[in-house]
């Protein structure tokens, strides 16, 4: 028996996502029909908790999302069907809760669908906004002796802690090293004429616009380019990178299956939609942007795997050991 391809594996996945999305609404309408009427207590508990903890086995984690989803499906109606079809999950409508009302419902339920788990914070921060801590504007050390007393650990591995203040303020929660430290105590220093008693995400803020404007003028995005001009020897030139990288704006343009684009901004390159080695010519019109899987994936569509093999990179453990002369 031959293994399943790819395509049969994700339509197997898609039916299984599809019908566990039309089972949900009525779970969520049996537990918020126990949760109304007390149920639980005929069977010895004395809360939803306790009932859906040991009498279901649902983890904590669940029990929070549905026993809140529930809640709000029983309070408005409405939420049943874009949860039906998917438009809607638990996670965002239990985020919700706190801050939907009858007023409010319909328009933040709408705002938040398809959003990630920060927008959908922000949304409930505008309505119900943390107070912003007072250390916002913070002083940088004053010398590089109590850096050096202080080592700070490695900052690579560790995920960055995000909280959402209000809707327009977030709180990042992250480890720095030392070098961190004395690079924004330089720029501090240098921008101390332009930017006195400035908080430190500003000072990052006015770095990071330095960075970007010097990426695009060595980009060819600046306010007064040169004339488009045809590569030499297949080369892009700079002004139709300029042209391409303005239109496609930084993203894969890789086609989706739902009729939109990859979008990625990781590690995107410059790809010609008709090979150089076939003729193409390098003119905005056949030059996209594409990251680096799809890019590669064309190629290999047009030159084969075993050709482009040599051109993928090599593995972690491989790299590592020929660098140590393995």
């Amino acid at each position: 028996m031959s293994e399943k391809t790819t395509y049969e594996i994700v339509a197997e996945l898609k039916d299984l996502l599809a019908r566990e999305r039309v089972t949900l609404v009525p779970i969520l309408e049996g537990i918020a029909r126990i949760d109304e009427r007390k149920l639980y207590l005929d069977l010895g508990y004395d809360s939803m908790w306790a009932f859906l903890k040991r009498e279901l086995g649902q983890s904590e984690a669940m029990i929070h999302y549905r026993l809140a989803s529930s809640r709000m499906l029983r309070r408005f109606p409405q939420v049943a069907e874009p949860l039906r079809d998917g438009r809607l999950c638990m996670t965002v409508l239990a985020s919700l809760a706190k801050v939907l009302t009858e007023e409010n419902v319909d328009e933040l339920i709408a705002e938040a669908m398809g959003k990630p788990t920060t927008e959908v914070k922000r949304i409930v921060r505008r309505s119900d906004p943390k107070p912003v801590p007072r250390d916002v504007m913070t002083e940088a050390p004053r010398s590089s002796e109590v850096i050096a007393a202080q080592p700070l650990p490695t900052a690579r591995a560790q995920p960055l802690q995000t909280e959402v203040l209000t809707e327009s303020l977030m709180r990042v929660h992250m480890t720095v090293d030392r070098e961190y430290v004395e690079l924004l105590a330089e720029m501090r220093a240098d921008l101390s004429h332009k930017m006195p008693g400035a908080a430190d995400f500003e000072i990052l803020k006015e770095c990071m616009r330095e960075a970007r404007k010097a990426r695009q003028k060595r980009k060819g995005i600046v306010d007064k380019p040169r004339a488009d001009k045809v590569g030499k020897n297949g080369k892009i030139s700079q002004s139709v990178r300029r042209v391409v990288q303005e239109r496609d704006d930084g993203r894969c343009q890789w086609p989706s299956e739902d009729g939109g684009i990859c979008g990625s901004t990781y590690r995107v390159q410059f790809h010609h939609k008709q090979d150089r080695g076939g003729g193409g010519a390098v003119t905005p019109e056949n030059v996209i942007q594409l990251c680096e899987k799809h890019n590669l994936l064309a190629a290999e569509m047009s030159w084969g795997e075993q050709h482009m093999a040599k051109f993928r990179r090599q593995p972690r453990a491989q790299a590592a050991s020929v660098g140590n002369g393995g």
